[in-house]
């Protein structure tokens, strides 16, 4: 991934997560769903670059099943972002198939908020780990992504207590974050949990961290 110019298709608004940080938290947001056939379209014209399907959390779209099996038909690289706190269970076949040797699906991308304390996520945290579990043992490549900021510290983060959980661990981390202090700390405690890992650095302002979360 690293060096590639990646377009990103947002496939729903979607989102039960509720983290407060995220604009697909807001209750006023429509709930807007990308058809199958506009998806494709977007495939073949973005066809020189790697496609990120995000949303919103894409596994919430009524017709995943079929955008899945539409993009096992195509040879367009592409990730999937999602949220890791819906049961990957029943796509798990077809996410396994699209990420064959020489397929099109280059990785799954989940992010941790759910992991935080800023709000109550007990209830998708066992999900988010057999995720994880399932990723390893389907062989399906994966990356973590931490959004940081103020109100997210590493005492509010289990991760590290969960080494054991990541024998198959992500190819890399997608670390976004303001300008601050902790940063160097984050790259330590994820080089202690992770080992010798790549880690892909986003600066995000610290003025849009605070627009996320109104």
């Amino acid at each position: 991934m690293s060096g590639e110019l990646a377009s990103t298709v947002l496939v729903t608004t979607k989102c039960s997560g509720g983290c407060q940080h995220c604009p697909f938290s807001n209750p006023d947001l429509e709930k807007l769903f990308l058809a199958p056939k506009l998806i494709k379209t977007i495939m073949t014209q973005t066809a020189s670059r790697l496609t990120v399907l995000s949303g919103g959390e894409p596994f919430e779209h009524p017709q995943i099943s079929e955008i899945l099996t539409d993009l096992g038909k195509q040879t367009n690289s592409f990730r999937i972002a999602t949220g890791g706190f819906v049961d990957l269970a029943p796509w798990v076949d077809k996410l396994k198939f699209l990420s064959r040797p020489a397929g099109p699906l280059r990785g799954i991308s989940i992010g941790t908020d759910v992991l935080s304390s800023r709000v109550d996520h007990s209830k998708w945290i066992p999900i988010w780990k057999s995720n994880i579990r399932l990723f390893f043992e389907s062989q399906i490549p994966y990356s973590l992504t931490f959004t940081t900021g103020s109100d997210l510290d590493f005492s509010r983060l289990d991760l590290w207590k969960w080494t054991g959980l990541f024998e198959g661990k992500p190819e890399f981390i997608y670390l976004r974050h303001a300008q601050d202090d902790l940063l160097d700390e984050w790259v330590r405690k994820l080089k202690d949990t992770f080992g010798d890992i790549l880690i892909i650095h986003d600066e995000i302002e610290s003025k849009k961290l605070c627009e996320w979360k109104t």
